[in-house]
């Protein structure tokens, strides 16, 4: 019950970051809650870096940016759950990511999001029926 009336409020809280526009050339990625740079998220990344390079802004949830990244024009790392993180997962325009986004973060009418997860079916073990 408290929890429930918690993510509430923080996603009330979350409704400020709406009064920024959405950026039509923003990608956020985010691989296993910013713990890897690493599966479907980064071939995506990868091939839209080469085909695009800085014409897009590539934003990864990472909690250490890998040495591939640092230094590479157009591409910001963001810690996960950081302010920062739900500043750029509310104003870009597709959301790439290998895990369902936090249910407090609102997913906005203007943006798309890609799911990239693997499997499917009675198998595959996501929300509520993983343990923290």
């Amino acid at each position: 019950m408290l929890t429930e009336l918690v993510q509430k409020v923080v996603r009330l809280c979350m409704r400020v970051f709406c009064l920024w526009p959405i950026r039509n050339n923003r990608i956020i990625f985010n691989s296993q809650k910013g713990t890897q740079y690493a599966c479907s998220p980064r071939s995506i990344y990868e091939y839209l870096y080469e085909k695009y390079g800085t014409q897009l802004q590539y934003i990864w949830c990472l909690q250490s940016p890998p040495a591939e990244l640092q230094g590479k024009d157009g591409v910001k790392c963001v810690s996960y759950n950081s302010i920062k993180y739900f500043y750029y997962q509310m104003t870009s325009k597709v959301i790439v990511a290998n895990i369902p986004s936090p249910c407090y973060v609102p997913k906005r009418k203007k943006q798309f999001m890609i799911d990239t997860w693997h499997g499917g079916g009675a198998y595959k073990r996501i929300g509520i029926s993983v343990p923290n």
